[in-house]
């Protein structure tokens, strides 16, 4: 099983948000505390991905991370990297896709070597200086999407050798957070809306219909829902793969500047991370309860759901701390 992740930070919060500095090659085993588990992860806003029995995480700072034993013990698969300020991570096989500030990087022997992989990726007219951030990558089969930062979607299908632009239709100096494969189609979160390609990304058209907000973060789906994280909105939901959207929103009342910074699912478990603590629902998102007991702070960067548990990155401002939490579903 393969899980691709992708989290974007809300541009409303004016707070600089520092990687978690621990240069040890392996990190140690987790602690407890009450039924959240504070754990060892070294973060990861930038991307969680799996590959066979090893979980991978990427970082903002510190580079690629691997566990070969769920969990409780972290590597450091940086060592050649060439930057390690990533934006996106995703796995297919033995590959590893990482992209970051300078580019896209691959590897392809999980992560013991990287290569930079830029070819044929071009900086857009509002981004220097060249290659272009890469924010967000979907595997699809043998097509690899790498959306950016303002310069459009990449595709490869020679495993990052050489890209392509996809992204005809797709508006102009569209910040790309998340791509997200939807039953055959794909959808992009951009700080535009979300745009829809039913052809490969051959060609995109917008697809806000319904959506209040038009900054959308990052897209799940949910036993058939398809669910989008906004800044400014909440939660929207389609029930036919993004042509239409609609408010999910019950419970979330109250949160500041309907702020969602980051949503994952499992099965009909959806989480959604806010500006403001973690909620739950399992009813599609037709209601959520918060579930941030237990928490050192509310400030939600990241949440995943994997091996039986949910994990969380959480910014206490009160002391300038980025940490990650588990807990058993």
């Amino acid at each position: 099983m393969k899980i691709f992740f992708s989290i974007f930070l809300a541009v409303m919060i004016a707070v600089v948000f520092s990687a978690c500095n621990n240069n040890s090659e392996t990190l140690t085993a987790p602690t407890t505390s009450g039924s959240w588990t504070l754990t060892n992860i070294p973060g990861f806003e930038s991307g969680f991905t799996t590959s066979g029995s090893n979980i991978f995480v990427a970082t903002q700072g510190e580079g690629v991370f691997v566990s070969a034993n769920g969990g409780s013990t972290w590597a450091s698969v940086s060592q050649n990297l060439p930057s390690t300020d990533l934006r996106a991570l995703a796995a297919e096989n033995t590959y590893l896709f990482a992209g970051g500030v300078q580019g896209m990087y691959v590897s392809s022997d999980q992560g013991a070597h990287w290569s930079a992989a830029d070819s044929g990726i071009s900086t857009g007219p509002n981004e220097s200086p060249t290659p272009p951030t890469i924010s967000a990558i979907c595997v699809r089969g043998m097509s690899i999407f790498a959306g950016s930062f303002g310069s459009g979607i990449f595709l490869s299908t020679n495993n990052g050798i050489t890209w392509t632009p996809a992204d005809s239709g797709l508006g102009a100096h569209a910040i790309v957070y998340c791509i997200a494969l939807v039953d055959s189609q794909l959808l992009a979160a951009t700080n535009l809306g979300v745009y829809r390609s039913t052809n490969n990304g051959i060609t995109w058209t917008l697809s806000n219909s319904g959506m209040e907000s038009t900054l959308a973060g990052s897209i799940i789906v949910s036993r058939g829902t398809t669910l989008a994280a906004t800044t400014t909105g909440g939660v929207f939901a389609s029930t036919n793969d993004g042509l239409t959207w609609g408010p999910r929103n019950n419970g979330l009342e109250g949160i500041p500047y309907n702020t969602v910074t980051c949503i994952a699912a499992s099965d009909t478990t959806i989480f959604a991370g806010t500006i403001s603590g973690l909620y739950v629902s399992t009813n599609a998102g037709n209601y959520w309860s918060d579930f941030t007991s237990g928490l050192p702070a509310t400030n939600m960067l990241a949440v995943v759901v994997y091996g039986g548990s949910v994990w969380v990155e959480v910014y206490d401002s009160s002391m300038n701390v980025i940490s990650v939490w588990s807990r058993p579903l």
